[in-house]
């Protein structure tokens, strides 16, 4: 179903001696990451991602970065960081890092379709975040939105549509996204999904992908319409996303129609980072066909089209398959059939009434 499309570079982590010491001078932890042959005072052990995300930066080719927003270990004290480690959305080029700026412990980001970030704080208020080129993340200190004045302090994970005044939002171990007024609180609708909602990632107006999750090994992805409740498809990832990517590491890049995906893999001899970002194209598989439908009504002596469409597991057309129509006796030939369906999965043939009788028709397709 996915077809990748997109990998970065690995990003880099720092010597010892060029992390800043932030603590008491000379306290120091995991002594191990800096004994030979390991030489680097940091590391990401597969654990505390906050959030991946793009923005528009013009003076990047491509105009777009990928962020990501990782905890780390690190030797000196406090013995973590948190991390902004940025690329080029287009050639996957590393482009450095910044430091968080916030302590996102209790946090969670969400990215509106309009690239706006979102910052929910203790599980209780939403505030606006941008990027500084200094301060990495920043927020101010009112914030946007109060959940617990709404009455929604359970949400842990969230999308604001402020053009509709809606927000999206499902409870840590909900299987169902709720639909609530922005201003009131009041729930709206409440559109069942399945498995544990991680993710909520806008599409267009009204609708948004949704990852979920039963298990490390039941990853799905489903793509629902906020607008009518509707659930519209729901599809299988498998090992596509890494299990730690359940939670924060993936999102949906609108620009480039993909999706795309922090892979988590062991660090090198040396201590350095493996890991990369991969982007994943929603790529169409085919899943059945329609059975063969007269166009018209069966006559001797008369040509009858016929038509069969072919679909995909998202119920997406599947273009430029081989059709085959086969009767079973003869009482009907075949007598014309494109070679391919068209745009719409669709391809129209022809059988000949040779005599009088029942006939059953079958059709198969080469993809």
């Amino acid at each position: 179903m996915l077809r990748q499309t997109f990998t970065s570079e690995p990003f880099l982590y720092r010597l010892a001696a060029d992390i800043p010491i932030t603590g008491f001078p000379g306290a120091h932890y995991y002594p191990e990451y800096t004994t030979p042959p390991r030489i680097y005072g940091e590391e990401y052990d597969g654990g505390g991602v906050v959030a991946l995300f793009v923005q528009e930066e013009p003076r990047v080719d491509g105009y777009e970065v990928v962020y990501l927003w990782l905890q780390q270990n690190q030797i000196n004290w406090p013995s973590y960081n948190y991390a902004l480690h940025r690329w080029n959305a287009t050639t996957g080029t590393y482009l450095g890092r910044q430091d968080a700026g916030l302590s996102p412990y209790l946090s969670t980001l969400a990215q509106s379709r309009d690239g706006t970030l979102w910052l929910l704080y203790d599980v209780s208020s939403i505030y606006k975040a941008r990027l500084d080129p200094a301060a990495g993340l920043v927020i101010d200190a009112t914030p946007d939105y109060s959940l617990a004045a709404l009455g929604l302090t359970g949400l842990q994970t969230f999308s604001v549509d402020v053009e509709q005044n809606l927000l999206l939002g499902s409870e840590a171990v909900s299987d169902s996204l709720g639909v609530y007024n922005l201003t009131t609180g009041a729930l709206i609708r409440e559109i069942k999904t399945p498995g544990m909602v991680s993710q909520i990632m806008p599409e267009d107006l009204g609708r948004c992908y949704v990852a979920v999750a039963n298990s490390f090994t039941d990853r799905r992805v489903c793509l629902v319409n906020y607008a009518t409740g509707e659930l519209q498809s729901v599809f299988k990832v498998g090992d596509t996303f890494s299990p730690y990517s359940v939670q924060h590491a993936v999102t949906w890049d609108r620009k480039y129609r993909r999706f795309l995906v922090w892979n988590y893999a062991p660090i090198a001899i040396d201590g350095q980072n493996t890991s990369v970002v991969k982007g994943y194209f929603p790529q169409p598989q085919p899943v059945g066909i329609t059975k063969p439908i007269p166009l018209r009504p069966p006559r001797k002596y008369r040509s009858t089209p016929i038509l069969t469409r072919i679909y995909g597991d998202l119920g997406e057309p599947m273009p430029g398959a081989r059709v085959t129509l086969s009767p079973d006796s003869g009482i009907a030939t075949v007598t014309g059939f494109p070679g391919l369906t068209d745009s719409d999965g669709e391809s129209v043939g022809t059988i000949y009434g040779a005599d009088a009788g029942s006939l059953t028709l079958t059709a198969s397709a080469t993809v």
